[in-house]
């Protein structure tokens, strides 16, 4: 016998070991009652605390979620990774169940659908491949495989409101960017490129939109399709990847004012103040444009860094004090890359290394030094580096300050699904909204960190990583 438990009503004996079974004991006339059959020896038996379920995990890698009030039959079982659970605890309130095993590892599942709110769970038909808030946080734009793009209000504490929707493209990638002057917004699918307007503009609009959004270019038949976008200058120019870089004027009609060769570009950044932008791709190099001058032709690369593997996913961090900046960047190693780059003497150095389970999908820094990375194995890492803000080189910093970025993260999993975007909400800024109400009492999350999250299940996750809250759309 290699596990033994009482149910917490007193009622039941549970007991399992190598016969492959867990045997349940009535305590009143202490006889088997009901035999539950493995295909392995048992290594742990936790009932829940409310004794409605029992958690049973043994050799056969598999984490099985029996149902007591259901005459002891399955309700869910999931396999373990390959390794022998070893125990499990519940929740004081059953919400979640903690277990570990052979990895090294502790793994927390969520047991019940208390986060799925009523009225704030939507699931998409499709894979979602773009999200992105609008800079004032109180919309967000997400993007499916299907071509269909929605814009939800999410400023009001009661409901999440759909305000307009439209259909872009089927297939293929997404990307959606909002200028960072909230006034317009890409989304490129394919080989098409849409500029939409997010607030009224006479000079480029017919009859004012119910929703505010109506659309000002369609670019159609680009030669190759577009891997990645970003808005530069505050949005007058926009920058679009695929086989060539491309920089479109948005004030005249998008023409192309520059083309730059960096070979295929999978995924490219702007920093926040607009000077800089990073882009990696297929040639393996991570490469950094100087952006600050006002005229385009006079952009210039400050250096390119040589990658070993193909890159997927790049951000800009934080800027600290005295010049200092950092950039995340990843690809197909599994690996999270983070470099200093001083700007002023324009030299680098590689500071921090984090392996995942997966290709890095995607990558998005907050303002508060929150790095979210969307990997392929169907997780979420969030990453606490605020302290790189402090404008001291690490290099400079302790060893226990360092090894800060490899101990303070939290990790949201999906199993048997990818994840492929993930994005930070811009800090909020209270006021009022167009009809006169009280933008300060609307629950939004005025720290900005509030973290959104898709993938191939097709559900959109709202986290609140300030007060732990959780939404879904």
């Amino acid at each position: 016998i290699l596990a033994v438990a009482w149910s917490p009503c007193g009622s039941w004996l549970y007991a399992g070991g190598e016969d492959y079974a867990v045997t349940i004991i009535d305590a009143n006339r202490w006889k088997p009652v009901h035999r539950i059959q493995r295909h392995r020896w048992v290594t742990f038996i936790s009932p829940s605390n409310s004794g409605t379920h029992i958690a049973i995990g043994g050799g056969q890698s598999e984490v099985t979620i029996v149902d007591v009030e259901n005459n002891w039959t399955l309700a869910k079982s999931f396999d373990y990774g390959g390794v022998i659970p070893l125990s499990a605890s519940w929740h004081p309130k059953d919400h979640f169940l903690t277990i570990t095993g052979q990895d090294n590892s502790i793994s927390t599942v969520e047991t019940t659908n208390l986060r799925y709110a009523q009225g704030r769970f939507l699931r998409s038909r499709s894979c979602v491949l773009a999200i992105d808030f609008a800079p004032d946080g109180r919309t967000i734009c997400v993007g499916n495989e299907d071509g269909i793009v929605s814009f939800f209000d999410i400023s009001s504490s009661d409901d999440i409101v759909l305000v307009h929707e439209t259909v872009i493209g089927i297939g293929g990638y997404m990307h959606i960017r909002w200028s960072p002057n909230g006034r317009l917004v890409a989304i490129a699918s394919g080989n098409t490129l849409v500029l939409i307007n997010a607030m009224y503009d006479s000079k480029h609009l017919g009859p004012r939109s119910r929703s505010r959004f109506t659309v000002r270019r369609v670019l159609h038949g680009i030669d190759a399709a577009i891997e990645s976008i970003c808005f530069v200058h505050d949005g007058n120019y926009l920058a679009i990847s695929g086989q060539t870089t491309s920089i479109l004027d948005v004030r005249d009609k998008m023409n192309c004012v520059v083309e730059m060769k960096f070979g295929v570009v999978h995924a490219m950044d702007c920093s926040l103040d607009g000077s800089l932008i990073a882009l990696v791709g297929a040639d393996k190099y991570v490469t950094i444009v100087d952006t600050s001058h006002p005229s385009v032709h006079k952009w210039r690369v400050i250096f390119a860094l040589q990658y070993e593997t193909v890159g997927t996913a790049v951000a800009w961090g934080p800027v600290g004090i005295g010049g200092l900046r950092y950039l995340a960047y990843g690809g197909e190693d599994n690996k999270v890359n983070i470099i200093e780059i001083r700007t002023q003497e324009e030299t680098w150095e590689k500071v921090l290394t984090v392996p995942r389970g997966g290709k890095i999908n995607c990558l998005h820094w907050n303002q508060n030094g929150l790095l979210s990375v969307a990997v392929a194995d169907g997780s979420t890492t969030v990453m606490d580096l605020a302290y790189l803000k402090h404008g001291k080189a690490v290099s400079e910093m302790s060893y226990n300050w360092q090894r800060q970025g490899l101990t303070a993260f939290m990790e949201v999993k999906r199993r048997q699904h990818e994840m492929h975007v993930v994005r930070w909400s811009t800090p909020f800024q209270p006021g009022r909204k167009e009809d006169g109400s009280d933008l300060s009492k609307a629950g939004a999350m005025e720290s900005g960190n509030l973290i959104a999250l898709g993938g191939s299940d097709g559900i959109i996750e709202m986290i609140d990583t300030t007060e732990r809250r959780h939404l879904h759309v």
